[in-house]
């Protein structure tokens, strides 16, 4: 249905239906977390992450420092996140849940897949198999499961929280 008066209709276009009016819209470039916004974010990434109980705050203030670190920001907080381990791997990825199925997630995994490629390196992710949101994800951006892993903690009693089975291929 074409209309042909009332806000649609462009001003001082006669004759014209005008069918149609559209915005552009975009999803904003990831805020990069400042080497030097390690400590100030830290606790907040650490307070709203699912996985905390696995990292110290320290730990991520470190993380943060050496990135590379992306971070979703709105109203001045990060309300998602992704960081790098030590020895290069993505994790860490995070939506707070009331900002989650907007896309952040994925724009942030792509990112940082960008930023890692750009510095001359392979994007890999280490993603609980417990974690399906997560395992999807990967999924969509085209990643697939390349080898099962397992982490431990030396003198950390069977069951805890680094605990299971070995590595497999």
């Amino acid at each position: 249905m074409a209309l042909s008066s009332g806000p649609w209709q462009p001003a001082g276009l006669s004759g014209i239906s005008w069918i149609v009016s559209s915005c552009t819209c975009l999803i904003p470039s990831p805020f990069l977390i400042q080497r030097t916004d390690g400590a100030r974010w830290a606790g907040h990434v650490h307070a709203h992450y699912t996985r905390g109980d696995l990292l110290d705050t320290d730990h991520l203030a470190r993380r943060i420092r050496s990135g590379p670190a992306l971070a979703w920001m709105e109203d001045g907080l990060p309300v998602g996140w992704i960081l790098t381990h030590e020895e290069g791997t993505m994790g860490v990825l995070e939506v707070l849940p009331s900002n989650r199925r907007r896309g952040i997630g994925q724009a942030l995994l792509q990112a940082m897949c960008r930023r890692i490629r750009q510095d001359g390196g392979m994007p890999v992710a280490h993603v609980g198999r417990d974690n399906p949101a997560s395992l999807g994800l990967c999924r969509r951006i085209g990643m697939r499961e390349d080898c099962r892993v397992a982490w431990y903690l030396l003198g950390q009693p069977s069951g805890g929280p680094c605990g299971g089975p070995a590595s497999e291929r």
